[in-house]
């Protein structure tokens, strides 16, 4: 089960969940049947990069906040490291008063200096980037009690969502969209009166939050690599599942069939139901054996299923698909890093239609002078090909990770690539918007044939803002860059995801955690005009 802490025990009491079948597309999502079910056709992806893309989204939160744009975003989409900023910025409870406190102040970079910059309250969105994220798993791995499949679970969740009190393994807890949600749940199954759940921070607007993780069929770790499958699999506050009915096939003649709809969270992992949904839209199943938490969610979407030491402690949980009449099968199945499969989250908008999208890159790797997608085959760096090496996939440039993310033109990609060097050129930060057509991908669902406007923002240097810096911070800077990188702002602003400081794992410094912050916040505000005319729709 993919969960954490021992739980409730089980009884012989059944739970009535509400279940969204798609039999194809037009597909059904569970936020378009709520009463909140009018939102913006607008959304913003959060990149994977580990603590590194963790930072940088509270920045690029913090930005979007400062300049308001935040109430024109419909939905949030996050995977693996953007997921460990998005998820406790979505449902926060503890610490912080208010969004100011928990994001921290816009500063303009005349005001930051290195004293300053070591300072790093604990309330803020990014703090837990300097927290000992190894020594809870170390704790973890060491708890003989605790399942291999629930170590990497146990280990985000101390480190990234206890200190905003959504973590707590002795009283673990489900999660929903708000307390109307959850009492809707109650009234059903009074047997879960007594249980909590986590809702959408009260009385701070927040957008439909979209965690990307994948499935791994066959399931890790016993079987052969080469038969591994990963199809994207979606962590949202109102269901869990993945809209595409697949039959995935192995080599060696297995089958298996996945997807299908959205069961509500607190039902996830339940033995499969006997029958079809009734005309409330609900199944009945086995009460849950423990509850599907935040921190399960938040570690599915960042575990790695392709490191061997790391395979172990990959989450896992029971999946059915659905279908109208029920009585298929579930099987356990593991759940894994959503970069596995598409690293920003923007094919799970593009099913849902999103009309304006931005997509923030918040990876280690930067644009070259030139880019070449078709001289970076799979065995080469993936810096090879001069852009991240997510982008091309989905221009139709496949990789052994994304065999079939097309979902724009091949012809398009060098306008894309056009408009992200200029705007590296202009010296102001990489933000570029193009209007794509969309390309039709049955594999992932997507329909096709309609236009989206895509505002891409990298996290590059950004020399206008650098300039603007104290002379003893622009130093530092410049003693950080390759080949010899050294001082507070080693590789600034590309951190390694791992092994950045010695003797930590992912662990930033507080100076190093604030300026990447602060780049990346000033980078949003500086493109404000052009962020808000993508969101709010208008004349390019």
């Amino acid at each position: 089960m993919l969960g954490v802490g021992a739980g409730p025990a089980r009884t012989e009491a059944t739970t009535e969940a509400r279940v969204w079948v798609s039999d194809g597309p037009p597909y059904r999502f569970p936020e378009r049947d709520s009463a909140s079910a009018r939102r913006p056709s607008t959304g913003v992806c959060f990149s994977g990069g580990g603590t590194r893309s963790l930072v940088a989204t509270a920045g690029q939160l913090r930005g979007l906040t400062a300049t308001g744009l935040i109430a024109d975003v419909g939905y949030v989409a996050c995977v693996s490291g953007g997921a460990w900023a998005a998820v406790p910025y979505t449902y926060q409870a503890a610490g912080a008063r208010d969004d100011a406190e928990l994001l921290g102040p816009a500063l303009p970079p005349e005001r930051l200096r290195l004293p300053a910059l070591a300072e790093l309250p604990e309330v803020r969105l990014d703090h837990p980037a300097t927290a000992g994220f190894e020594r809870h798993l170390a704790s973890a791995i060491g708890d003989a009690d605790l399942p291999r499949d629930q170590v990497w679970t146990r280990a985000v969740g101390a480190t990234y969502l206890a200190p905003f009190g959504l973590f707590d393994p002795r009283a673990p807890a489900w999660f929903t969209s708000d307390a109307s949600a959850a009492a809707a749940i109650r009234a059903v199954n009074p047997h879960l009166a007594a249980t909590p759940f986590h809702s959408v921070r009260g009385g701070a607007r927040r957008p439909h939050l979209v965690v990307n993780a994948c499935l791994v069929w066959p399931r890790l770790p016993a079987e052969a690599a080469d038969e591994r499958q990963r199809i994207g699999f979606e962590f949202t506050p109102l269901g869990v599942g993945t809209p595409c009915r697949s039959v995935l096939r192995a080599p060696s003649g297995a089958s298996c069939t996945v997807g299908g709809g959205f069961v509500e969270p607190f039902a996830f992992g339940c033995p499969a139901p006997a029958g079809g949904p009734d005309a409330s839209g609900r199944v009945r199943v086995a009460a849950p054996p423990r509850p599907f938490t935040l921190a399960a969610a938040t570690a599915a979407t960042s575990a790695s299923s392709t490191r061997a030491a790391a395979v172990a402690f990959v989450p896992r949980a029971r999946h059915w698909p659905l279908v109208e009449g029920g009585g298929e099968p579930d099987r356990e199945h593991s759940f894994a890093d959503g970069g596995d499969v598409e690293n920003f989250g923007l094919i799970a908008l593009l099913r849902r239609r999103v009309e304006r999208v931005v997509v923030f890159v918040n990876t280690l790797h930067p644009i070259a002078g030139e880019v070449r997608p078709e001289a970076a085959p799979e065995a080469a760096a993936p810096e090879a090909a001069g852009i991240d090496p997510y982008i091309p996939p989905l221009f139709g440039y496949p990789t052994r990770k994304c065999p079939h993310n097309q979902v724009f033109a091949r012809a398009a990609f060098g306008g894309v690539v056009e408009a992200l060097q200029g705007a590296r050129r202009r010296g102001r930060g990489v933000v570029a918007t193009t209007r794509l057509t969309v390309e039709p991908n049955v594999w992932w669902g997507v329909a096709g044939g309609w236009e989206v406007e895509v505002c891409w923002v990298y996290n590059e240097r950004a020399p206008a803002w650098e300039a603007r810096l104290d002379a003893d911070v622009r130093r530092a800077i410049e003693a950080g860059q390759p080949p010899d990188p050294s001082g507070p702002f080693a590789r600034f602003p590309f951190y390694r995801t791992e092994g950045q400081n010695p003797g930590c794992l992912v662990r930033l410094t507080a100076p190093q955690v604030n300026l990447l912050a602060e780049l990346s916040c000033w980078v949003v505000v500086e493109h404000a005009a052009e962020l808000g005319r993508v969101l709010r729709g208008g004349p390019a």
